[in-house]
Parts: C-alpha cells; sequence; structure tokens
C-alpha cells in the first residue's frame, strides 16, 4: 500500500501509492510509466504528509457503463442544441419575440436621437448591426412555426415601416380572402401603410378596431401613427408620440446604466493591465493567490474515472428529473446541488482526502491572508477580459451569418415571471452556477487535463465539454467556451477558484440584470 522511506535530502521522500505519485527529488511519473503523465522536474514538490490512504480502485465493467451513460448524455444535449428548433426552446414565443422586439425596436428609435459618438458606442458595445432586418427574418420564422394570425399582423407591421411594400402588398392580397381576422387586419395596413390618406371617420373607427387587436406598445403605436398622418389627425398624433417618447426615454436610461457597468468593468481591467498594477506582470509567482497545486496531486487516471462515474450519476439525476417532472418552483433549486453532488463525493472521497486535502484547499478556495486586494485585481482583468471577447465574438459573428439568436439568451423567468420564479432563477445563476460550474469544469476537470496536457490544450478542451453541456448554439458555444479558457487562466495564474468564481458571478450578473432591465 502505502510504503515510505528517507530521501538523498533531509526536505525530501518517497512514496508509491495507487493513485500513481512517486514524489522524490526525481522526475515524477504514473505508475502506467505513461511518459505523457511526466511532471515538470523544476516544479517545487508539494509539501505535505503522505495520503492518509490509497484511493479506491475502480471496477471497469462501472466505468466503461459510466462512461456510455455520460457521453450519451452529453451527446443528447448537444443534438437537442443543433437539431431543436430555437423557437421549441422557449414557451410562448409569440409573447416572447414581441417584448424583444417592442423593446429592441424602442431603443433603436431612442438612439436615433443621441449623439453619433453615442450611438456609434451603444452598437460596438452590444455588437448588433442587423436592426430590422434581423427582426423581420426572426418574425417571418415564427410566422411558418406558429400559422397564428396575430403574428403575421405583426410581420405585416414590420414589413410595412421597412418600406417593403411589394411584399405587403402581397401578404394583404392573401388576407383580404381569407378567414378573420385576416381582412381586418388587411384594411388596417392598407389604411396605415398603402394609401393616400383616409377621412377622420375612418381613421376613427379603424382606431378602434386597432385598439381591440394591439396591446399598447410599439406594434400598436406605430400603426396608430400611421393612421393619424393618414387623416391628419394632429391631436392623437402628438399625444401617441408623447407616450412613445416617454416609454423610449426611460428605456434609454435603463440602457445608458448598464453600458456605464460594462465600460467601467472594460475600463477597470485595462487600467490594471495597462499601468501593471495587477502583482505578477514581470514574476508570475507573484499573481499567487493560494496555493492550489496545478497540475494537481491527484492521478491523472484516477480523475478521469471520477469524472466519469460522477458525470454518468449527474445524467441519471437529470433522468430523474424528467421523468418525475419536477422542474419547477422551489424544486428547481435543488437540481444543480443534485446533479453535482455525485461528482463532489466520488472527487472528496477519491482525489483530494487521499492526500489530507479539502476542496479549500485542494482547489485554493481559502485564499491566503492580505491576498484578497490581488483577487479584486485579478476579477477586474477577467471580468474585462471576458466582455472583450464577448464583443470581438460578435462583431465576427455578424458579417459571418452567426449572429446570436434571440432564443439563446431569452428567459422567460427573469422576463415575465413571478418574484419567486425569478428570485429562484436568480439563485440558480449568480450562486449555484458559478460555485459548481467553476468547482467542476475548472478544479476537477481542468486540474486532471492539466497532468497531461500544457495549459492551452487542457483550458480549451475543459472549456468545449464547459461549452457543449450547456446545449446553446454554435454562437453561445463559441462565447462560452471562450470564457472557460479565460477563467482556466485565471485559476492556473492565482491558483485558486476564489476570483474565478466571482468573475463567473459578474458574467452571469451582467446577463441577467440587462435581460431584467431591457425586457421585463
Amino acid at each position: 500500500m502505502v510504503q515510505c522511506k528517507a530521501g538523498p535530502r533531509p526536505e525530501t521522500f518517497t512514496w508509491s501509492c495507487d493513485d500513481g505519485w512517486l514524489l522524490t527529488d526525481e522526475p515524477r511519473m504514473s505508475e502506467e510509466g505513461n511518459l505523457d503523465d511526466w511532471v515538470d522536474a523544476g516544479e517545487p514538490l508539494p509539501s505535505q504528509k503522505p495520503p492518509r490512504a490509497s484511493p479506491a480502485r475502480f471496477a471497469p465493467i462501472l466505468d466503461i457503463l459510466a462512461g456510455v451513460i455520460l457521453l450519451t448524455g452529453i451527446g443528447t444535449i448537444t443534438l437537442l442544441s443543433w437539431s431543436l428548433p430555437p423557437l421549441d426552446r422557449i414557451p410562448h414565443a409569440d409573447r416572447a419575440l414581441a417584448i424583444v422586439v417592442s423593446k429592441s425596436m424602442d431603443l433603436e428609435e431612442a438612439l436615433e436621437d443621441v449623439p453619433d459618438w453615442e450611438r456609434l458606442l451603444f452598437e460596438a458595445v452590444s455588437g448588433e448591426t442587423g436592426g430590422m432586418d434581423d427582426v423581420i427574418e426572426w418574425y417571418r420564422e415564427l410566422a411558418d412555426h406558429l400559422r397564428d394570425p396575430a403574428v403575421t399582423l405583426k410581420l405585416g407591421i414590420l414589413e410595412g415601416e421597412a418600406g417593403e411594400v411589394q411584399d405587403l402588398e402581397a401578404r394583404l392580397g392573401r388576407w383580404a380572402t381569407n378567414t378573420d381576422p385576416l381582412p381586418l387586419y388587411a384594411r388596417l395596413l392598407e389604411a396605415a401603410y398603402l394609401s393616400d390618406g383616409v377621412s377622420r371617420e375612418e381613421e376613427f373607427r379603424l382606431q378602434a378596431e386597432l385598439a381591440e387587436v394591439l396591446s399598447a406598445g410599439w406594434f400598436y403605436d406605430r400603426v396608430a401613427i400611421r393612421l393619424a398622418e393618414q387623416a391628419d389627425h394632429h391631436e392623437l398624433l402628438s399625444a401617441t408620440r408623447a407616450a412613445a417618447d416617454r416609454r423610449q426615454e426611460e428605456l434609454l436610461t435603463r440602457a445608458r446604466g448598464f453600458l456605464l457597468a460594462e465600460l467601467l468593468l472594460i475600463g477597470a481591467g485595462g487600467t490594471v493591465l495597462v499601468l501593471g498594477f495587477l502583482p505578477g506582470r514581470r514574476d508570475p509567482s507573484a499573481l499567487r493567490i493560494a496555493e492550489a497545486a496545478i497540475p494537481p496531486r491527484w492521478g491523472g487516471r484516477a480523475g478521469l474515472l471520477v469524472l466519469l462515474r460522477g458525470g454518468a450519476a449527474g445524467v441519471l439525476v437529470i433522468i430523474g428529473f424528467i421523468l418525475v417532472g419536477v422542474g419547477e418552483g422551489p424544486f428547481r433549486l435543488l437540481m444543480v446541488p443534485l446533479i453535482v453532488f455525485p461528482l463532489l463525493w466520488l472527487a472528496y472521497h477519491h482525489l483530494l482526502r487521499p492526500h489530507g486535502l479539502g476542496f479549500a484547499d485542494g482547489l485554493g478556495l481559502r485564499p491566503a491572508p492580505r491576498r484578497w486586494s490581488r483577487v479584486v485585481l485579478t476579477v477586474m482583468v477577467l471580468s474585462a477580459a471576458g466582455l472583450v471577447v464577448d464583443w470581438v465574438i460578435m462583431l465576427i459573428a455578424g458579417p459571418l451569418g452567426l449572429s446570436l439568436h434571440w432564443t439563446d439568451w431569452f428567459d422567460p423567468e427573469l422576463v415575465w415571471g413571478s418574484g419567486v420564479q425569478m428570485g429562484l432563477t436568480l439563485v440558480d445563476y449568480l450562486v449555484f452556477a458559478p460555485v459548481f460550474e467553476e468547482v467542476v469544469f475548472r478544479g476537477i476537470l481542468f486540474g486532471t487535463l492539466r497532468r497531461r496536457f500544457s495549459f492551452l490544450p487542457a483550458a480549451l478542451l475543459s472549456a468545449v465539454v464547459f461549452a457543449l453541456a450547456h446545449g446553446y448554439g454554435l454562437f453561445g458555444l463559441v462565447s462560452v467556451c471562450a470564457s472557460g479558457v479565460i477563467w482556466a487562466w485565471g485559476y492556473e495564474q492565482t491558483r485558486s477558484l476564489v476570483p474565478v468564481v466571482i468573475a463567473h458571478f459578474l458574467n452571469n450578473l451582467l446577463v441577467c440584470s440587462g435581460l431584467m432591465l431591457m425586457l421585463r
């Protein structure tokens, strides 16, 4: 089991055990003798006591079964993310898109009255360049998906506002001979966008019909304004525009606050890098916040088997939740801890405890005294890097036709959920996701891969698995993968998950607050 003997120097020692470590003043190699598992002999040896116990060996048949379950789970998530129509991911997609487009167009119109530099800044940071073209495509997709008259009405309004007269005329020609309510919609849009004017009496009748088919908001305002213009109804025109201006000004104020928060984070992180405030600019060891070993002290084979079994157990928990049908309300809050618990339990018993470690010491969750200032500075850099990389990805993806689909970032609970639903979702995104995802994907997965690979391959591989687990489309996958690499770099440099967890929290906080500020 464990055999210890004195080393050639008083401060060194040698032991061998089942996890594959050989600790001496010589280069270290796993018990399998795989040269890929060598660790740089120049790295300082960990100063700790011999393992308390040898890690339990794993039954091969269970490892094979776990691998099949885990790969099937990841494959299913990936297949669904690529094959499931985006609109099937969102309940009440018609209601959701109406909110997204109404708010987007309100903000677009509000930005028409701001200075050019401010508008360019909004476009640069948001990365949105499609405007009306994007929202028309989204509504055409939704109209094909639902075949709902209310959806086609909004699509007709968008085509009218965009000046696509031929498309609108063809659409209204089909509506005029169709069943109710399409003939009414045809009369409304023909009077608003295709006629040379309407009488005041006709305008009153159409305005009354419009109020019955559309609720207040951007779509209603645009048709009401067009009808008032056709009838030279100046009083109604002024009142409708004033109401729209008030709504747009409030939305612009929120957007400015959100933009300022992002710019402050980018500026703070950039200042730390440019002026060299961050310790370790010339001495990387000065970046250390804690003393987590990277590569870790557990064996590479043991780490992979723990990931296999823990991941497979998590997949079975997900299946259990689906079969039982428990996924809403307070029970939703239990999903992430229960999914991750088997992996954490296995990691503690087979990777950390045999070396006398807990999660705090093994993953650097306990920063050294007087190093919290480094935590703050590192978080600034990681957060700024994440925002800038996301911005670059959006700029590159737009011309390639890979822009983010609106369903990838829309969350019903944050937009129209009750206070309880919103609170549970925020706990999930802001507490459970940063803590558990960083422990699993950076602390255990990246750490285990780091046993066999240099930083970049280990970071990329762990980030790809991290992105696949989220089930996003191509754009979302690239964005999440980039964040995973940045956070892996932060963990490697600081030897602590603390700044990485905080940076992950801030990233999710920006996403959630932006969604609620602009759409709720």
